[in-house]
């Protein structure tokens, strides 16, 4: 009988991880890279940098202790994982994240060819295999290459991907990320949660955000200094007072380009 995963000690790996990778440890970005769909065309010295979440990395974590994911992990531990508030789940994980990682897994699942995917390529393409067995009943019986013959379609890789993530299907996932437009002004990321807040600062640098944060309202200042430390608030301070004068147009055209980026899901550099 396989024992039952340690959360705890998980937990632990998964932050230590995490510290690593930021710190610029070429191994834990190797790791975090061949984990995570999204950063596979990502060079392994720009993986630092590419705003990776403590959530992925308990994503590597799970997959590497062989399990799919973080969620069916604690599933095997019997912890009880509630689903997020829906303004939660949509700020984590949007909608054209969860379209490029279905159509990434069958990309993976079709491939004839492990050129270009790195010296891990031939488990990545594993992990799928074993990832699309779990979750679509009719191939769970089958080989890698019995999978990889087995016609799997777009539509039934991302009813996995929807069930991974707490959805019925792909259309109720669909319906949900999709309706919600909860940041709809520069403003409305004072609603973020503090995690998301320091993410948005790493990512932005404090030259650009210096200039949408011109004449930004109080509530804004307030949360964005609750997550900066004291030194990198002062620093910003300054910065925004050293622009000067900016016109109405130039502020409102650099809020407008931030905007754009994190509703899009691209990295906010």
């Amino acid at each position: 009988m396989t024992p039952s995963p340690n959360v705890e000690n998980l937990k632990k790996q998964a932050k230590g991880l995490h510290k690593k990778l930021l710190a610029g440890d070429a191994d834990s970005a190797a790791r975090v890279r061949s984990g995570l769909p999204r950063l596979s065309g990502t060079p392994e010295a720009e993986v630092a940098q590419a705003g990776v979440t403590l959530q992925e990395v308990q994503h590597v974590i799970a997959v590497e202790t062989g399990f799919s994911n973080w969620k069916q992990m604690l599933s095997e531990a019997g912890v009880q994982s509630p689903r997020k508030p829906v303004t939660t789940a949509y700020l984590h994980v949007r909608l054209p994240n969860l379209q490029r990682e279905a159509e990434w897994f069958l990309g993976m699942l079709q491939s004839g060819s492990l050129e270009g995917l790195g010296t891990k390529g031939e488990w990545q393409q594993g992990w799928c295999m074993d990832r699309i067995r779990h979750g679509l009943p009719r191939v769970a019986g089958l080989s890698n290459e019995g999978v990889a013959k087995a016609g799997v379609t777009l539509a039934e890789v991302q009813q996995v991907v929807a069930a991974d993530n707490g959805f019925v299907d792909w259309a109720s996932l669909e319906a949900e990320l999709g309706e919600l437009h909860l940041v709809q002004s520069f403003e409305d990321l004072a609603g973020l949660e503090d995690e998301e807040i320091r993410m948005l600062i790493f990512r932005l640098g404090r030259d650009r955000l210096s200039v949408a944060l011109k004449g930004a309202s109080d509530h804004l200042m307030a949360r964005i200094r609750k997550n900066t430390s004291p030194d990198a608030w002062q620093a910003r301070i300054e910065a925004i007072e050293a622009h000067g004068l900016l016109s109405l147009s130039t502020v409102e055209a650099e809020r407008a380009r931030i905007l754009e980026k994190y509703r899009s899901d691209d990295p906010l550099v």
